[in-house]
């Protein structure tokens, strides 16, 4: 006989029916450093510690044994629809942290009795906070993990673990009930378990290298078509390093379990360095659900730097697509003007005479050079070290012409190096470091960096100046063609019969090849490691040049990523991350919102979380 109930009350209970029994036991294990010697205590019904670090479990008066007779099974659906008509457990897991080193973790188990006639797979489970947040479940008993902090008699299971180097204080609440599938028969039968809190300090750590587990290896994946079912969601390994020290794991698509809480902000996990460390997206301020720290900001504004909208830089020359720039007296500012049919140009400057060579008027394709004067021997004003005029492109409809000023005594070639290959510096901060270094940085000894700096590890990040096409910017380059640097030609769609286009060579690009795009502490172009992410790596999430895609990326707002794409007619463009999660070229000086990136040591430590919006990982509390 099977017995259905509707959505209205929960059966009267009948004694010739299932006898389900929870009983509460409470136990404590802790495991101190390595010698694995083991310290028990138990009492019914009380509350009960081991004072090395102060980790106890409260039960509510009166719970040590809840009974569920002539229970009935009912749907998931039912149970979390009517809470209040549950029978549940209430405890309270506190510890006064001593250790300054190390974390103590604990691990919620529930042992099962070994007279139980009910098979486990029956019993539902569901742990939430004394205010029913949900924090596992619902679940079944069997499908629970065995423990990983002590050998046990392997009958029962772990419903939820936890890591605290700090004083805290968590609510728990357990319900119970019967699963929907349950063929209820006559026969009674029973099931009991005890809840038992297992502590440690030392010993087992959990770090960022055990939490991605069972990457699949991205054979097959075009990074040049957006993610989606068939083309690559979940936890990836870049084949090409698969044989590495520190093989690379990436995220791709639209996943959840990507999330951490760190130095008081919510991040993404992108992607591991090539030195095992863990880098990291921003995203947004934690909600705060009684005492956790839940992650929930998945668009909007919100999951921004909250300055707003920033330009990437205030000028506008190839010298600004970089995030440190070279020195103050390389930065050339770029201009434009209406092309003058009496102004003379050159095919160069002599050297010696600094007259224009083969002076013609009106500009073209060949004679780039000029002095903006109507005299053909014009030679600049006496110690002008920005009378030289260079012009690189032209606007064909409306005969604009846009140009660098410069020390006569120089060639655009050199100019050209100083800007894009040159040493950058620290002390020459873009305008959006700027913004990040603020954020991170201000404060003396309450800053974000002196508090939580010692976790980052010094990783390079790759501002990539190489450039694929010069178009106007030598002498001989067309005045009508557009710069374009190597991402633009990686990615950007409309060049797919470029050679090292990404859709000929599959191939995302991590590393830089001019050792000054290198960004790093100790390559001496940054004051912190921090920095954005790259078309590369926003690629291996899943979105593409003009095309977005439902990934973990997406937040409905443009903002800024570290990688130079070319030169349009209204400046210079640095690649951006459009608001449908599509990548985009945005102007130097228009705004979009601020993202930062990090990476984490290798071995840096998670306290406790699963990674999820509601539970992420926990770095730092």
């Amino acid at each position: 006989m099977e017995n259905n109930i509707e959505n209205n009350e929960l059966p009267k209970k009948d004694n010739k029916k299932k006898i389900l029994i929870i009983s509460i036991i409470a136990g404590i294990i802790m495991l101190f450093g390595s010698a694995y010697a083991f310290f028990t205590y138990s009492k019914t019904s009380q509350a009960f510690s081991i004072t090395s670090h102060g980790i106890r479990a409260t039960f509510a008066a009166g719970s040590s044994e809840v009974s569920l007779l002539g229970a009935y099974p009912i749907s998931d659906e039912y149970a979390i629809n009517n809470l209040n008509k549950l029978t549940y457990i209430d405890f309270t897991v506190s510890g006064d942290v001593t250790s300054t080193d190390e974390s103590v973790a604990y691990e919620i188990y529930l042992r099962e009795d070994l007279e139980n006639t009910l098979d486990n797979q029956y019993i539902r489970l569901y742990l939430t906070d004394n205010n029913n947040n949900p924090i596992v479940g619902p679940i079944s008993y069997s499908s629970l993990t065995n423990t990983t902090f002590v050998n046990d008699d392997g009958n029962g299971k772990v419903i939820y673990t936890d890591r605290k180097k700090t004083t805290f204080s968590h609510q728990y609440r357990l319900y119970v009930w019967l699963a929907r599938n349950y063929n209820q028969n006559e026969v009674q039968e029973t099931f009991s378990f005890n809840v038992v809190l297992y502590a440690y300090n030392g010993g087992l750590v959990t770090t960022i290298s055990d939490i991605l587990k069972n990457p699949t290896i991205d054979t097959g994946i075009k990074f040049y078509k957006i993610s989606g079912p068939t083309n690559g969601e979940g936890l990836y390994m870049m084949e090409s390093t698969e044989n590495d020290p520190y093989p690379i794991y990436y995220y791709r698509g639209n996943v959840t379990d990507n999330n951490v809480y760190f130095a008081e902000s919510c991040w993404k996990i992108v992607r591991t360095t090539s030195t095992g460390g863990l880098k990291l997206i921003y995203n947004g301020s934690p909600t705060i659900v009684g005492d956790e720290k839940q992650c929930l900001e998945t668009t909007g504004t919100g999951t921004q730097l909250s300055v707003g909208k920033k330009a990437f830089n205030s000028s506008n020359s190839p010298a600004y697509v970089g995030y440190s720039l070279p020195e103050s007296s390389k930065r050339y500012s770029s201009s434009s003007q209406i092309v003058n049919a009496t102004t003379y140009y050159g095919s160069s400057v002599d050297p010696t005479t600094y007259k224009l060579v083969d002076p013609v008027l009106g500009l073209n394709d060949t004679h780039h050079y000029s002095y903006d004067s109507t005299d053909p021997d014009a030679t600049g004003i006496s110690g002008d070290t920005g009378s030289v005029r260079y012009y690189y492109y032209v606007n064909q409809n409306y005969r604009r012409g846009y140009f660098i000023k410069f020390d006569k005594t120089k060639d655009i070639s050199t100019i050209f190096n100083e800007m894009l290959t040159a040493s950058n510096s620290k002390d020459n901060p873009s305008t959006i470091q700027g913004v990040i270094n603020d954020w991170w940085g201000t404060g003396g000894e309450n800053s974000l960096n002196s508090k939580y700096g010692r976790y980052l590890e010094d990783t390079e990040w790759c501002n990539d100046r190489s450039v694929a096409s010069y178009g106007g910017w030598t002498p001989d380059g067309t005045l009508s063609s557009y710069l374009r640097f190597n991402e633009n030609v990686r990615y950007n769609p409309y060049y797919g019969s470029d050679a090292n286009n990404i859709r000929n060579t599959n191939t995302p690009i991590l590393t830089c090849s001019n050792l000054n795009d290198r960004l790093s502490v100790a390559n001496g172009n940054l004051t912190y490691p921090i920095g954005l992410l790259t078309y590369d790596e926003v690629t291996m999430a899943g979105s593409i040049f003009g095309g977005g895609a439902e990934t973990y990326l997406l937040s409905s707002q443009d903002y800024w990523l570290l990688s130079p794409i070319g030169f349009d007619e209204n400046g210079f463009c640095v690649v951006g991350v459009a608001s449908n999660a599509g990548l985009q070229g945005k102007d130097l000086m228009n705004t979009a919102g601020v993202r930062p990136s990090l990476s984490l040591k290798v071995g840096t430590e998670i306290l406790g979380g699963d990674g999820s919006k509601e539970h992420p990982y926990i770095v730092t509390e």
